[in-house]
């Protein structure tokens, strides 16, 4: 992992927020934009990243009535990605 992107990731775990989280994502998403492709650990932690903020969505009601708000976190963090 490179410095830059730890740095831009570092303490996303400490806050319990959607739109933070997403904007830390916006972030990361414009520096490897510009940093050229990313590296197999860097892209494993922007999908953490992605499926976490999913799961908070959820939990928040952003996704009724698809999913409702006590949809267990564990279901919805081991679903797989459409290719």
């Amino acid at each position: 992992m490179r410095d830059a992107f730890r740095e831009l990731v570092s303490g996303w775990t400490l806050v319990h927020d959607v739109e933070v989280l997403g904007d830390r994502l916006e972030e990361v998403a414009a520096w490897a934009k510009s940093n050229g492709p990313l590296l197999e650990d860097e892209t494993a932690t922007i999908e953490v990243m992605v499926r976490t903020q999913v799961v908070w969505g959820i939990q928040r009601g952003d996704f009724e009535p698809y999913f409702p708000r006590d949809t267990d976190p564990e279901l919805i963090f081991n679903l797989k990605t459409a290719t």
